[in-house]
């Protein structure tokens, strides 16, 4: 199994955090896998002028120190608001950014395609599940195209799709997504807050989501697994933040490693790294204690170093 995280430096930015201390700080981590994200809105802020300076600076850093990369590309990116359409294309739906988002993947692919680091294209996040501000989804239409187009540009390389997996059953996204991804990803969430005092989890049992990984005849990946709080700042103090602990991020891995998937990237990095700015170093340590024996039980089982087999395409 391999371990992993997401890197947003949009989330970075906004936690007024430095992008290039927080970036060489996750390398050092040496995580088998990293996700980055290609913000549509940020790299094309004029019509037709494509500006990838910022991630291939990053990919350029990950060439350097064998860092293998899963890269999101498309209109939805993980971190609010979801959607990343620039708005210079003032779109009142997904289908009117239609046009816009599969020229911005052609070019994104074409000009990055070069990095040997990526191992795999992430085609949108989350596509077919509700999301942002108007709780838009994207048709499986048009995400067939996408997928269609990125195994054109580049056929060696697989794609990866993603579904919000607490609802997994209720939304019949998993079927879907595993007829046309090489590999899946689930984003699992194991305390969200419903009430001041009530939080839920995943939808389904623990045993219908390994039956459902075990069946699925493709990798499954959880791509995102909650390791950062989920209450956000309006959220009285005295309520505390229960979603989320050091000791919460270990159950939650001990849980998730149970499913069998083949990978787990945890979520919340700009998190962690966030608090170990501000002193509390507790969750930056609870992290290299996992990667730590993570490495030995890989070393105990004669796999000294991860390979990344399960992403490649016959």
């Amino acid at each position: 199994m391999l371990l992993g995280t997401t890197y947003s430096h949009r989330e970075i930015n906004y936690l007024k955090l430095d992008h290039n201390q927080s970036f060489l700080e996750l390398l050092d981590l040496k995580f088998d896998v990293i996700r980055l994200c290609a913000y549509w809105s940020e790299i094309e802020q004029v019509n037709g002028a494509y500006n990838f300076q910022i991630l291939t600076n990053m990919l350029d850093t990950c060439e350097q120190r064998q860092q293998k990369v899963l890269l999101v590309v498309g209109m939805k990116s993980p971190r609010w608001p979801e959607y990343f359409i620039p708005g210079w294309i003032q779109a009142a739906s997904v289908e009117q950014a239609r046009s816009h988002a599969s020229m911005f993947i052609q070019q994104a692919v074409q000009h990055l395609q070069k990095y040997s680091c990526i191992v795999a294209w992430q085609v949108e996040n989350e596509p077919l599940d509700p999301s942002g501000p108007q709780k838009w989804i994207i048709p499986l239409s048009i995400l067939e195209e996408e997928v269609a187009l990125v195994k054109q540009l580049d056929p060696d390389r697989p794609v990866h799709l993603t579904a919000w997996g607490n609802e997994l059953t209720r939304r019949q996204t998993f079927a879907q997504i595993t007829e046309i991804a090489d590999s899946i990803g689930l984003d699992l969430y194991y305390k969200v807050p419903q009430t001041r005092w009530m939080y839920s989890g995943p939808k389904d049992s623990d045993k219908t989501l390994k039956l459902m990984i075990q069946n699925a005849n493709k990798p499954v990946w959880i791509t995102e697994l909650q390791a950062e709080p989920w209450e956000d700042d309006k959220r009285p103090s005295w309520l505390g933040r229960r979603s989320m602990s050091p000791d919460q991020l270990n159950k939650n891995y001990i849980r998730a490693n149970q499913l069998n998937p083949q990978a787990i990237l945890f979520w919340g990095y700009e998190y962690w790294f966030s608090q170990k700015q501000q002193g509390n170093s507790d969750y930056w340590h609870k992290i290299v204690s996992i990667i730590k024996n993570h490495n030995l039980d890989s070393t105990n089982n004669s796999v000294n170093s991860p390979e990344l087999a399960p992403l490649t395409v016959e």
